[in-house]
């Protein structure tokens, strides 16, 4: 891999957007260590939303990149329905279930304002 390509690949790990999303997955493994059926749709979803992330700028076709944002935000959606059944199935205290979506929330933002 030449070293502008290195440069390039990197740039994701700049973006606030995919630092946050980072560790909200730090977050939700911690979170979700307890239960079952649901941790893996919460697990996968963020991961996922980073994994989006990295890949929209890795490429420099403008219509590839939305693409991967756009699933990002799906994801995230799709996270957000996760984390409120879990809610409702009293598997979070109120603290972190705020505090996980106030993070989906900033994180939905954050990649809305990159497509």
């Amino acid at each position: 891999m030449t070293e502008s390509a290195e440069n390039e690949m990197n740039d994701f790990r700049n973006l606030t957007v995919w630092r946050k999303s980072r560790l909200l997955i730090l977050e939700l493994f911690n979170m979700t260590n307890d239960f079952n059926g649901l941790s893996k749709e919460i697990r996968s979803a963020c991961v996922a939303i980073t994994t989006h992330i990295a890949l929209a700028f890795s490429h420099k076709n403008d219509t590839e990149k939305a693409k991967h944002l756009q699933i990002a935000i799906e994801l995230a959606h799709k996270l957000e329905k996760c984390l409120q059944l879990g809610w409702n199935c009293d598997r979070f205290t109120s603290h972190s279930y705020v505090q996980v979506t106030q993070d989906v929330k900033e994180i939905k933002a954050l990649l809305e304002s990159e497509i």
